[in-house]
């Protein structure tokens, strides 16, 4: 049997092994993508060299495109705080690290 890879991974012959972009949910300051592998949908949040992923049940929704319910502004504001945390904590490790040179 022959194999198909990407960058995602490889296709083993099974339904549902490859990581296949389905689309983006508009959003000004962020990219978001979203996936689909092994029956999860995945989106990513791209923020410079940051990124946060969430992870949801391909059963749990109709389409993919539902998904951009779940990311309205409150969670948005959750997302923003949270890649301002990760900032500041890759700031103090960059600190740490100086330091121990």
């Amino acid at each position: 049997m022959s194999r198909r890879c990407t960058y995602f991974g490889c296709d083993n012959g099974k339904t549902g092994t490859i990581m296949r972009i389905l689309g983006s949910i508009p959003h000004p300051q962020f990219k978001i993508s979203v996936f689909s592998w092994s029956e999860k949908y995945l989106v990513k949040i791209e923020a410079g060299f940051f990124e946060q992923t969430y992870k949801f049940r391909e059963a749990d929704f109709g389409n993919w495109e539902e998904l951009a319910a779940f990311f309205d502004a409150t969670m948005m504001s959750e997302v923003t705080a949270t890649f301002k945390k990760m900032a500041a904590d890759a700031m103090e490790a960059a600190k740490r690290m100086q330091q121990n040179t």
